[in-house]
């Protein structure tokens, strides 16, 4: 029952029902933690929900804290790539409340657990070096996102295939550069 409402307070919140959307993730929340436990991770993943949707919403302080329970959650269970969703979003929220340099630090800090996931040479985080370096560069450190394209240029090459992961960031960090 949780996942039916979750998935259509998904699509409630993205057609502009946002409050319908609130009310479905609450109660998808509450199965949820009454069957699974409040530190689950099926709660969590509400919470990353509910936050996300409160983002959009401007709703900056209650998306936080939601984002930070689910965040959290992942963080005791030691499922790192699982709160990467969490700090993703809040990379995204402190970006939204004009905050690049908050940003940057919740990016390096998934940038951490996927070079401890994949390795440092790994393409795989070159989607997660693209959107760090664009960070850079709305916080003015124009020598830091150089640096991290010439990282990506490592791992993927100077070239890369449209079908390469990262591509599209690859391109907008070029972008912001030039």
């Amino acid at each position: 029952m949780a996942v039916a409402m979750r998935g259509v307070a998904g699509i409630l919140g993205r057609s502009g029902r946002q409050g319908e959307a609130i009310l479905l993730f609450r109660r998808a929340l509450a199965i949820d933690e009454r069957w699974f436990g409040l530190e689950s991770t099926q709660a969590a993943w509400d919470h990353l929900a509910l936050g996300s949707l409160q983002r959009r919403m401007a709703q900056f302080e209650d998306a936080r804290i939601e984002i930070n329970l689910a965040r959290n959650t992942w963080e005791r269970q030691d499922r790192l790539l699982a709160a990467n969703s969490s700090l993703e979003e809040l990379a995204v929220l402190a970006l939204d409340q004009g905050s690049p340099a908050e940003a940057v630090i919740f990016e390096e800090r998934m940038l951490g657990t996927l070079e401890q996931a994949f390795g440092p040479e790994s393409p795989a985080l070159a989607t997660s070096l693209a959107q760090l370096g664009r960070s850079y560069m709305i916080a003015g450190r124009t020598e830091a996102a150089e640096r991290v394209l010439a990282r990506i240029g490592s791992l993927i090459g100077n070239d890369p295939a449209e079908h390469t992961p990262g591509f599209l960031g690859v391109l907008q960090l070029r972008a912001l550069l030039n």
